[in-house]
């Protein structure tokens, strides 16, 4: 059963996607994803119109994800423990307006590496808390 897009809520600002998926248009997807924190899928709904066909979504809140597509799977997972997967698992790892959540922001950062392939490409956001916007 495929999932209403119209469903799925962004858990960031509306042009935040739409520049991360600028930066990988050009590139052919392939191997396995990691999306985490997931969130609703939103992120993971972007991929798949992309042509990503492999995507693991965490998150520690298995009620707020929505996807529904045999292409994604979902894991509950709290980050504060390692993350599930073997050393070099993953060949793409997003991290989309999450690691500012963790209370140890460089261990999850670390795992993020550990389980990235070598060669592979990691995609990290976090807001900039310096920024007048973002304070207000």
């Amino acid at each position: 059963m495929a999932t209403k897009s119209s469903e799925i809520k962004a858990l960031a600002t509306d042009n935040h996607y739409p520049a991360i998926l600028k930066l990988i248009e050009d590139i052919k997807p392939y191997g396995l994803t990691l999306d985490v924190p997931a969130g609703q899928g939103a992120f993971a709904l972007e991929l798949l119109k992309l042509g990503y066909d492999n995507i693991y979504c965490l998150d520690i809140n298995s009620d707020d994800f929505k996807v529904s597509n045999p292409k994604v799977h979902f894991i509950q997972h709290d980050v504060i423990n390692p993350l599930p997967f073997p050393d070099e698992y993953f060949d793409n790892v997003f991290s989309i307006e999450g690691v500012e959540h963790f209370e140890n922001p460089f261990v999850f950062i670390k795992e993020l590496c550990r389980v990235l392939k070598p060669g592979g490409r990691l995609i990290l956001t976090t807001p900039n808390t310096f920024s007048v916007d973002a304070r207000l």
